[in-house]
């Protein structure tokens, strides 16, 4: 497997209730911010799993994310998606800031869940780096 770093991605909540969620995706082109402003039905399918249906994604129309793991003690989950190819896994976090407690990780026990998944993957796996250089 191939380590190649990257700027991370990141969601912001505007607006979130059993049904809805509304929020901003923030990814960075040659330093500079770029904000994209998405929304998504909220719902659990036939097998009772929880997703997000996310209207007008990039390239698609709809795109459908599935929680695989959600810690409400760290505030953190991992969901699932396909856009084309292998399965993609996302971390969220919703702390304000990644703590670090007594030597560890605030989000321990999510990132070693995300690692889980993952270490299945065989194409790139990507390791985010913060800041421009």
């Amino acid at each position: 497997m191939h380590e190649t770093s990257e700027t991370c991605p990141y969601y912001v909540r505007d607006f979130l209730n059993h049904t809805f969620y509304v929020f901003n995706l923030t990814t960075e082109e040659r330093c500079e911010p770029k904000i994209t402003r998405y929304s998504a039905d909220l719902g659990n399918d036939t097998e009772n799993t929880p997703y997000m249906n996310i209207h007008n994604w990039t390239g698609t129309s709809n795109l459908k994310k599935e929680l695989r793991y959600y810690n409400s003690r760290e505030k953190c989950a991992i969901f699932a998606y396909k856009e084309s190819g292998p399965t993609q896994y996302e971390l969220h976090i919703w702390s304000v800031k990644f703590l670090i407690w007594n030597g560890s990780k605030v989000f321990h026990g999510c990132f070693s869940v995300y690692q889980a998944y993952i270490s299945q993957l065989s194409h790139l796996r990507y390791e985010c780096i913060h800041g421009c250089s």
